[in-house]
């Protein structure tokens, strides 16, 4: 521990019990690892600006790795490995990036960056940027609730086709959300394109606000989805290529899909233009999307809201963008700053009550210093109150939903984590 620093704070816990929490100070230089070797549950590990070069791991302690923001704060694995391996642990990871990661494991090395085994994982504000492994190329979740918050992936991809996958998050039997976060560009790079950006075996998955752009798979730019119980929206879908099936989802095994208030444009491949393929029992339900193909009809038509398709978007922005043979130019030009003067209301969730995002697929620019949505009650601070909300409105919402923080249309664990993340003082 020779030239770390410490200092300590005084925290709550959820019962208001008063504990203390010690903030490990790391710098570029010193090791990360003999900081988590000292620390003890409910501490920070705070890593100052600069490059880390790092293979660390965790068992059993529950730790907050805080960087100080993600272009200055850079965590890069040692060769042959990954940057965070964490079980039976709550984690919590923010405001840096990880990225040169192979992943861990001596056959198979899964989990790029991170490898988290039943855990809690709360990752805020990070980049996962040129990772890869054999599975889950940046992330890899098993057994595990996870939520990732205005996180960016980009350029990280798998090694392995078939029954791996996950080019940025494998996740298996897990609950995962994913809020306000950007994936561009993954996949490439590799002559083993992968099953799905996002990949998920008999997990609940949600996706919120947030963007798929420029992706290479070979099913699924959003998900590949097996025994999958998916929500997604406000998200955008554009520019990605499937060398297959599904380019923008693709489900098995029961997987059940409820997608609202999203944009899919530009999406296809070399072998079969088939945006959603699902079979074996899996069922697709959508609804106010606005879509360049048809959406297949089903009880999502129950939000009240129809689909826009076919309709065609051409969107400003110097991203990448595949090159996909004979695919229909744009009929017509709109930016996303346009989407609020369309004749989709996209202001309104599943049940028209209002939201706080403000158009298809965007990703609002709110500094998340200053929200505070997990306070149900308005009372300034996130506490006791809250959590009875959540669960005394438990369940899918019909009309009135005090208890449903995130304002997707159900009252269910993602409200509840989000509640016990957020606990204490609004900022």
């Amino acid at each position: 521990m020779q030239g770390l620093t410490r200092t300590t704070t005084l925290s709550l816990t959820l019962f208001s019990t008063s504990v203390w929490a010690d903030v490990y100070h790391v710098a570029p230089g010193q090791s990360i690892q003999a900081a988590v070797d000292a620390a003890s549950n409910g501490d920070v590990i705070e890593l100052g600006s600069g490059i880390f070069i790092e293979s660390v791991s965790t068992v059993g302690k529950d730790l907050t790795f805080r960087g100080q923001a993600a272009n200055s704060t850079i965590w890069e694995a040692e060769p042959n490995g990954g940057c965070l391996s964490a079980s039976y642990a709550d984690i919590t990871v923010e405001a840096l990036t990880m990225t040169k990661g192979t992943g861990f494991g001596s056959f198979v090395q899964v989990g790029g960056a991170i490898l988290a085994n039943q855990c809690l994982l709360h990752v805020e504000r990070c980049s996962f940027f040129d990772n890869e492994s054999s599975s889950g190329g940046a992330v890899m979740l098993n057994y595990t609730f996870a939520d990732f918050y205005d996180c960016d992936f980009e350029n990280n991809r798998v090694l392995h086709a078939g029954s791996y996958g996950g080019c940025a998050i494998k996740t298996i039997e897990s609950m995962v959300r994913v809020d306000r976060s950007r994936f561009i560009d993954n996949g490439w790079d590799t002559p083993i394109k992968a099953q799905g950006v996002i990949h998920a075996v008999g997990s609940q998955l949600e996706v919120n606000n947030s963007i798929f752009r420029g992706n290479a798979v070979n099913y699924g730019a959003i998900a590949y989805l097996s025994s999958t119980d998916t929500i997604i929206t406000h998200t955008t879908c554009l520019d990605n290529l499937s060398y297959t099936s599904g380019s923008v989802l693709w489900a098995n095994n029961g997987s059940t899909i409820q997608m609202g208030n999203s944009v899919i444009q530009n999406n296809g491949g070399p072998l079969y233009d088939e945006p959603f393929r699902y079979f074996d029992g899996a069922s697709l339900s959508a609804a106010g999307n606005i879509s360049d193909v048809v959406i297949p009809a089903g009880p999502f038509d129950s939000w009240g809201a129809s689909n826009l398709h076919p309709f065609f978007l051409d969107f400003d922005g110097a991203y990448h963008t595949p090159e996909i043979a004979d695919y229909p130019s744009a009929h017509q030009s709109i930016t996303l700053s346009d989407f609020a003067s369309t004749t989709l209301d996209t202001q309104v969730d599943i049940h028209q009550a209002p939201r706080v995002v403000h158009a298809a697929g965007a990703v609002e620019s709110t500094d998340v210093g200053t929200s505070c949505t997990a306070d149900l009650v308005a009372n300034g601070q996130v506490d006791m109150d809250d959590l009875l909300v959540v669960l005394q409105s438990w369940g899918n919402c019909d009309g009135a939903c005090p208890g449903d923080a995130n304002q997707d249309g159900f009252t269910d664990w993602l409200d509840l984590l989000s509640v016990i993340t957020a606990w204490g003082e609004c900022p």
